[in-house]
């Protein structure tokens, strides 16, 4: 106990003595570590625009791993479409590494089952839309959802 009380009053007195420089000091370190962490964020930026599958694999793995859900799949085993198989919109690769805003039209992960994981065999790549839409409906709300639609809007109407 003595010898902490000693302690911060050495470091105390140090610090009042040699106040400017070592603010000088941290003010240049901090300005070295803001140029490294922009270069950082745009080497991330122009990687990511290089690679928009790799980039949703890669961050939709990490999320599952935080989450607790099962990833096996691998990249190569999934179809990464132009257009929503199910809206048939055509999808925005990069949409997530411009702006990092997911609109309707953001690919979107699927698991076909969602009780099972991103395995093998459960996972298609869909609109945001699509996804949000299978996300908190019943396959009896989609389904009434649908027909609802056909007699509303059907061809002919």
């Amino acid at each position: 106990m003595q010898e902490d009380t000693k302690l911060k009053a050495y470091r105390r007195e140090y610090y009042i003595k040699n106040r400017d420089r070592i603010l000088a000091k941290n003010k240049e370190y901090y300005k070295t570590y803001e140029r490294a962490s922009e270069r950082i964020k745009e080497n991330s930026l122009r990687w990511a625009e290089k690679n928009p599958y790799k980039k949703l694999f890669v961050a939709k793995k990490s999320r599952a791993k935080r989450n607790g859900i099962e990833f096996t799949i691998l990249l190569e085993e999934i179809d990464f479409p132009e257009y929503c198989p199910i809206l048939k919109l055509k999808l925005n690769y990069s949409v997530h590494t411009k702006d990092r805003i997911c609109r309707s039209n953001s690919p979107s992960f699927d698991r076909i089952d969602p009780s099972l994981g991103y395995i093998s065999g459960n996972v298609q790549i869909v609109s945001m839309l699509a996804n949000m839409m299978k996300s908190y409906a019943t396959k009896e709300n989609l389904i009434s959802f649908a027909n609802w639609v056909n007699q509303t809007y059907g061809e002919s109407k």
